[in-house]
């Protein structure tokens, strides 16, 4: 089946030529959701892109931070060894030769009290345990200790990356890191990041000048840094991060839905005013095409014309019929798009059919035609929540496009059905068809297609391009659908989806 427009260089006067559009709700709909999306996404990127920028810069900050004070606190020890290497000549131990000091130390020596001075600088003796075993004075009660969470260490090696001392005595697994004392060895320093048993260390690994090694066999020092704490914080901005951006996009989702209600007030407005306009000027077109039409009536009843000029007033009649009817559906479409149904009640769509078919099937035989229908009472399975009224005024429109579109002896069938919950019932006929590009464009208003042949395309011609646009409507305002697939064998079917009660 088809819906077919005027032959090519045929116009019928009185005919309003709008732009096939979708229905006002559906456009405005649409827009909406259009602008609501890319509302949403630009400001989804905009804080996904602000929330990682400041994620990276932030991490870089801390690794950076991190960095300066594991240097600095390399450089000190360094220098203590060379105040220890140049102030002994490598013959004795003083307190400025304390590369092992400690905080705690100092906390263990008291308040005014000098803190005991440490030998643990590797200049500070030659003697060979000093080479095995740390520093007398780093020496305490406690055995090899896990460092604290943030805690800076050092371990001295010799050529073979042995330690020679630990005055902080850590114990960590995995350390001393022989290549990156090696890579020190060449290129004078190494810096990276390491996994010490549990924790991740940020270990920088520094060359010791052969002047400031004195007698001992020091070669490296590897300056540790433990990055429980930082990874804590690392995690703890990154949550944050991810938490406040969660908030900007349910606020930016807010916002969008907002702007775009704004935005699209006045179109939804100007719609509203357009089919308020259209009902009424369908109202009031009422009375004067009647009077036409009944005017000319009297002319050809009374014999007021001559012989020549009956066809003009027949002419008349007959296009004051079609545009009655079309100003009658013009109405009927702003009146469904603008009021939706007010109350879903159930619905047998068997029983739906059977009555529509029963009243529309003179027309049919009118037709050279034949519709089949259900006979039988609706199984359970087709009651379908919906308004009584305007599935047959629906159901009237498919079966009359049907019979126009379809050839003489043909048949219109009705079915019904349910299918993944939802009643539907189907109109089918033996017409040319729809091509698939076009399912969709017949629905709307005014839309028409190509002519059939015979008698099937005279009696498509007097269509208004209106009805499909009204069914489409209709179903929507219930919450269901209407669709055109092709029919077994040839033809169209139209099928209409209401959910089940």
């Amino acid at each position: 089946m088809t819906v077919d427009r005027p032959p090519a260089g045929t116009r019928r006067p009185g005919r309003p030529r709008p732009r096939a559009s979708a229905t006002a709700d559906r456009l405005v709909s649409a827009a909406q959701r259009r602008l609501a999306i890319t509302t949403l996404v630009v400001l989804a990127v905009l804080i996904a892109a602000v929330g990682v920028t400041t994620a990276v810069l932030a991490s870089r900050q801390l690794d950076a931070s991190i960095d300066g004070t594991l240097e600095a606190a390399a450089a000190t020890e360094l220098a203590r060894l060379h105040e220890a290497s140049s102030g002994t000549g490598g013959t004795g131990g003083t307190e400025s030769a304390r590369p092992g000091e400690t905080e705690s130390d100092e906390g263990d020596a008291g308040e005014g009290t000098p803190a005991p001075a440490h030998t643990a600088a590797p200049a500070a003796t030659a003697t060979p345990t000093r080479s095995a075993t740390p520093a007398p004075a780093a020496t305490t009660e406690e055995d090899d200790r896990a460092p604290a969470a943030a805690d800076t260490f050092f371990l001295y090696l010799d050529e073979a990356g042995t330690v020679v001392q630990n005055p902080e005595r850590v114990a960590l697994p995995g350390l001393p890191v022989p290549a990156a004392a090696a890579n020190a060895a060449r290129s004078g320093r190494d810096l990276r990041t390491v996994q010490a048993g549990p924790v991740r260390v940020r270990l920088l690994t520094l060359a010791v000048p052969a002047e400031d090694a004195g007698t001992t066999n020091v070669t490296t020092l590897q300056s540790g840094f433990v990055l429980t704490l930082h990874d804590e914080q690392v995690d703890a901005l990154l949550r944050s991060i991810l938490v406040v951006g969660l908030a900007g996009l349910l606020a930016a989702a807010l916002i969008s839905v907002i702007l775009t209600r704004r935005a699209l007030g006045p179109v939804r407005a100007a719609f509203a005013r357009e089919r308020r306009f259209v009902a009424a000027a369908s109202h009031e077109l009422r009375t004067p095409i009647a009077v036409i039409r009944s005017s000319a009536e009297v002319l050809a009843r009374e014999g007021n014309v001559s012989a020549d000029g009956e066809m003009l007033v027949l002419d008349i009649v007959a296009e004051a019929d079609r545009l009655g009817g079309l100003v009658a559906e013009l109405s009927d479409l702003a009146v469904a798009q603008a009021r939706p149904p007010e109350t879903l009640e159930p619905v047998d769509l068997a029983s739906v059919a059977a009555d529509v078919a029963r009243r529309a099937r003179p027309l049919a035989e009118a037709a050279g035609l034949w519709l089949e229908a259900p006979g039988s009472p609706a199984a359970p399975a087709a009651i379908v929540r919906g308004d009584r009224d305007r599935i047959v005024q629906v159901t009237l429109i498919l079966i009359d496009n049907a019979i126009r579109h379809t050839p003489a002896s043909g048949v219109v069938r009705v079915t019904v059905g349910a299918v993944r919950g939802e009643g539907e019932l189907a109109v089918a006929d033996e017409g040319p068809g729809i091509p698939p590009q076009d399912r969709e464009r017949i629905f709307e208003p005014f839309a028409r297609l190509g002519t059939g042949s015979g008698a099937a395309a005279s009696r498509s011609g007097g269509g208004s391009g209106l009805g499909l646009s009204i069914a489409r409507t209709l179903v929507a305002g219930m919450s269901g659908t209407i669709r055109v697939d092709d029919a077994p064998g040839r033809g169209s079917v139209f099928t209409i989806s209401l959910p089940l009660a």
